[in-house]
Order: C-alpha cells, then structure tokens, then sequence
C-alpha cells in the first residue's frame, strides 16, 4: 500500500496504534529502570548495612580493650600503693625495734 491509499480513519488508527506501542515500550523500559535502581539501592543499602555492623563490632572490641586497660592501670596502681603501705609499715617496725 501506498502512503496516498490510506483514509484519515486508517491513518489515526495507525497513529494511535504506533503511540500504544510506542507506550508500551516506554512503559516496559521505566519499569525496568526503575526495577535494576531498586536492586542497586537494595545492594548498597546491603553493604551499608554490613560495613555499619563491622564499625560496631570494631567500636565494642576498642571500648572492651580501653576498658580492661583502664582495670589493669586500676589495679597496678592500687597493688603499688599497697606495697608503698606496707614497706613503711616494715619501716616503721624496724625503727621502732632500733
């Protein structure tokens, strides 16, 4: 068929027909689109969430050793103070005894 053989009812069918597909298609690629970014944002808000639970575990294994050392610290400085005690109590004996 020739363009010049098609009537004004053929050819608004055909238009309206080509714009269908034509939305169809559009439609089709958005949802794709729009399905491949919801994966990707899956993906990363994954990783996030990954990479937020491994700074926690690191953060709770830097408090628990700052806090043993401080305990350790704690208890060194109070076993020095006990053996300063008792020295001049060992000192004092012996002076007394002199």
């Amino acid at each position: 068929m020739h363009w010049r053989q098609f009537t004004a009812p053929t050819c608004v069918c055909l238009i309206f027909e080509m714009s269908e597909r034509k939305a169809k298609i559009s439609n089709i690629e958005l949802q794709t689109r729009l399905l491949r970014e919801t994966i990707e944002m899956n993906e990363k808000k994954r990783r996030l969430e990954e990479n937020l639970k491994t700074a926690d575990v690191r953060s709770k294994l830097l408090i628990d050793s700052a806090a043993r050392k401080d305990i350790e610290a704690y208890k060194n400085r109070h076993m020095v103070d006990e053996v300063a005690y008792f020295a001049t109590m060992t000192a004092d004996n012996v002076n007394k005894q002199i």
